[in-house]
């Protein structure tokens, strides 16, 4: 236990104190209806309750300073004499504040608006004077019956040419009966200058229309019309205006191509060194390839060690497969090896009894007890049919009658018990 005695002065401070640590009973009492403050330094004191005075129309200090009946500071008015000019702004209004009430009138049939300037101010109700055909005001501008403006009718006399334009029309506000019609069997258009007209149905059937040709200039061009509107100029003039040199023959005599438009000899390919150069012959000299009338190529000579020979699991691979170091492919593992250790019961004679040694083989093989830092978890193991099974010694003062069948089933006869609880049956497993 820490005791008061056994803490130096000043040993416990706000570090060593838990949040809600310090209880109401821990605290020194400072005498009788004193309030806990902190003076102007940020000293912790008692002060009376009386110097928290009640000031008048503002605050009521109430309650008796215990905890059922705490001191409560009340009723704190602001009143209109506590207020300066301009005190209240649109930032201390709440929404809605404002009632109607609190707006002081500006007269009898008034209007409150704002002036050219945004200048709040009430006018007469009569600048609101109502002008024929557009503007009629009703009411007498009280709550139950406001002033309202009503029936601003704009009509054609009132509108200047041109004075509706698309930004005036609403989506969907033109309806068929507010066009002009151009006349029957009409469409309207607009035509290559973006101007709106009506055109007759029968002058839209441009996909059935007829095309002609005429000759512009001899030899030179053509025009391309079509039936109704639309032509084109074709250029047809020949860069030599020679009209008969494109028309070419091939001729070969010999070697010789020649093209007959005219038969000169820039015009002729002799194709002798292109003759047969599919029918060529191989042959090889050593190591060199060749064709005729072509390339050779040397042929690398094959040593064995281009060949990947890969060991398994039961296989070793030496050598680098040169003539100087063959492979070398070997069996690492043993042909012939002994199965694990078993007992058998011979504490009694009997006659016919069996064991299979293939399966203590398997099964002690299949499920080691202790196995080496990354070795398998199970050791490989050969099928049955792939071993040949041998008893090589058997004590004949305890049994007889050993065989062994092809699958590993060994059978005997127990004579006599050991004499000394020690006897042996040796086993060995061959791989075929």
């Amino acid at each position: 236990a820490v005791t008061t005695a056994k803490l130096a002065a000043d040993a416990v401070t706000n570090a060593q104190l838990a949040d809600n640590a310090v209880q109401k009973e821990n605290i020194q009492g400072g005498g009788i209806d004193k309030v806990l403050v902190t003076d102007a330094a940020g000293l912790v004191e008692w002060i009376d309750k009386s110097s928290f005075t009640a000031i008048a129309d503002q605050t009521t200090i109430t309650g008796t300073g215990t905890t059922l009946d705490p001191f409560k500071v009340e009723d704190l008015s602001i009143v209109t004499a506590k207020l300066a000019n301009d005190a209240v702004t649109n930032a201390q209004l709440a929404d809605n504040a404002v009632q109607t009430e609190n707006i002081l009138g500006g007269g009898i049939d008034k209007v409150l608006v704002t002036d050219a300037l945004g200048t709040v101010d009430w006018i007469d109700k009569s600048s609101f004077s109502a002008i024929a055909d557009q503007v009629t005001i009703t009411g007498i501008g009280t709550l139950a019956n406001p002033f309202k403006v009503e029936d601003l009718s704009i009509v054609t006399a009132k509108l200047a040419n041109d004075a509706v334009t698309n930004a005036q029309l609403a989506d969907n506000a033109v309806q068929t009966e507010n066009i002009l019609s151009g006349g029957n069997d009409k469409v309207l258009v607009t035509d290559n200058t973006g101007a709106v007209q009506w055109v007759d149905k029968n002058n839209l059937n441009t996909d059935n229309q007829n095309i002609s040709s005429s000759v512009v200039t001899a030899n030179e061009s053509v025009n391309i019309a079509l039936e109704r509107g639309g032509n084109t100029t074709i250029d047809i003039r020949d860069a030599d205006n020679d009209p008969t040199n494109e028309l070419q023959d091939l001729n070969l005599t010999g070697n010789i191509l020649t093209l007959t438009n005219p038969a000169t000899a820039a015009n002729q390919v002799d194709l002798s060194s292109y003759i047969n150069t599919d029918n060529q012959n191989l042959s090889i000299t050593g190591d060199q390839l060749s064709i005729d009338r072509g390339n050779t190529v040397i042929i690398p000579t094959a040593d064995g060690t281009e060949t990947v020979v890969t060991a398994g699991n039961d296989i070793s691979v030496t050598g680098t497969g040169s003539t100087t170091s063959p492979y070398v492919i070997a069996n690492t593992r043993p042909n012939i090896f002994y199965p694990p250790s078993i007992s058998i019961d011979a504490s009694s004679t009997a006659t016919g009894r069996t064991e299979n040694l293939y399966a203590q083989y398997i099964a002690q093989f299949g499920t080691p007890a202790v196995a080496s830092t990354g070795a398998p978890a199970a050791i490989p193991t050969y099928a049955a049919s792939d071993l040949y099974y041998y008893v090589t010694y058997y004590d004949t003062t305890v049994f007889a009658n050993v065989s062994v069948n092809a699958s590993g089933v060994m059978t005997y006869d127990v004579i006599a018990t050991p004499s000394d609880y020690n006897s042996l049956i040796n086993v060995v497993f061959v791989v075929k």
